[in-house]
């Protein structure tokens, strides 16, 4: 009964979005252009795109942040880090099973990989600020 509604609401969500694929929560996403891209390997390919970009600059700011940071500080984070991508994965897996195994599964799947990796980069710019501005010094 769950999946029948479900799948009511986001058939009416699509009659309302007139065209386009309609994701799961990615949909707010930055790119959410990527929806209206085409074909659905044009969408995942536009995802996978900013996804590569927002990783990149999520590795280069956790460069700065770990040379900024004392051993112990260090650590905390690598273990944070590993568990947060840990839960990226798993938030993301469940983002795309909610497509019962249909094609728009995968360009969620990148979707959400990359908005959940935007939203850790900014959670870093905002807790480490401090730290790095010191380390400019």
């Amino acid at each position: 009964m769950r999946k029948i509604l479900f799948l009511a609401f986001f058939g009416l969500l699509a009659g309302f979005a007139g065209e386009g694929m309609v994701a799961a929560a990615s949909t707010a996403s930055r790119d959410a252009l990527c929806w209206k891209r085409g074909t659905t390997l044009d969408i995942a390919n536009c995802f996978a795109v900013h996804g590569d970009k927002s990783d990149a600059d999520l590795n280069g700011l956790y460069r700065r942040i770990m040379s900024a940071l004392d051993a112990d500080d260090r650590q905390q984070l690598q273990k944070a880090g590993r568990l947060w991508v840990e839960y990226r994965s798993a938030a993301c897996r469940a983002e795309r099973s909610l497509w019962d195994g249909g094609s728009g599964g995968n360009p969620a799947y990148l979707a959400c990989i990359d908005d959940e990796t935007r939203h850790h980069l900014d959670y870093l710019q905002n807790t480490y600020r401090l730290r790095l501005q010191k380390a400019r010094r």
